[in-house]
């Protein structure tokens, strides 16, 4: 299964986390405003149990979503056909780090963008570089 959690008011924060006598470090990130949190995507039942069990789940960070099936959700952000879609709404480099925030992505900076075009199987014709 694999989850979202979203930080409730941050951008982007490492949180240590101690669960079964591990210390777990979860590494929030890809946010760039109000409305697009930090974002953690896992798949490990471990971490997500001591995210769970943790005090601060609910007010410092909450599940966004959750997949049951691993494939539904690499189906949803995989290459879906070989032509890219082209997404006419992204005018800026900004407006295209939001989109790809807002699809989940872990962006860190303006040198992504390719490789996530390439992940996610879009282009933006109306991009001004």
């Amino acid at each position: 299964m694999v989850k979202v959690y979203e930080m409730t008011r941050f951008d982007a924060m490492t949180i240590r986390l101690h669960y079964c006598g591990q210390t777990i470090l979860a590494n929030f990130k890809g946010g760039v405003s109000a409305k697009v949190r930090a974002r953690l995507t896992t798949s490990d039942r471990f971490v997500q149990d001591a995210l769970e069990a943790d005090p601060r789940y609910g007010t410092l960070y909450r599940m966004l979503r959750s997949y049951e099936d691993f494939s539904c959700y690499k189906a949803a952000n995989a290459e879906v056909d070989s032509k890219p879609k082209k997404i006419a709404k992204v005018k800026s480099i900004n407006d295209a780090l939001r989109f790809f925030t807002e699809m989940g992505a872990s962006v860190t900076g303006e040198a992504d963008l390719s490789t996530l075009m390439a992940r996610y199987n879009v282009e933006f014709p109306n991009m001004k570089k």
